[in-house]
């Protein structure tokens, strides 16, 4: 579970997984860029991002509460966010 207050910026940095991972929001409003698209996720929105797509969190446009889940670990099967370009 993760909460963010309107306003707050960089929120997640630019970055993969080895792994599937799904965002859920419960209340409020984020921008979001996955896949090199730009998405405003509010509630009830949910956003799946797959294994090696590039996704950051940008903003909270409101105060919101959400959270992720991952899937199992694939390919390099490496645990965490990967930084790499």
């Amino acid at each position: 579970m993760a909460y963010y207050k309107k306003g707050q910026k960089n929120i997640v940095e630019r970055h993969t997984h080895d792994c599937d991972e799904y965002y859920l929001v419960l209340e409020g409003k984020l921008k979001v860029i996955s896949e090199e698209k730009e998405y405003i996720l509010e509630k009830g929105d949910m956003l799946w991002t797959k294994m090696g797509d590039f996704h950051e969190i940008v903003e909270a446009l409101e105060d919101t509460t959400m959270f992720w889940l991952e899937g199992p670990l694939m390919g390099k099967r490496r645990k965490g966010r990967q930084y790499e370009l």
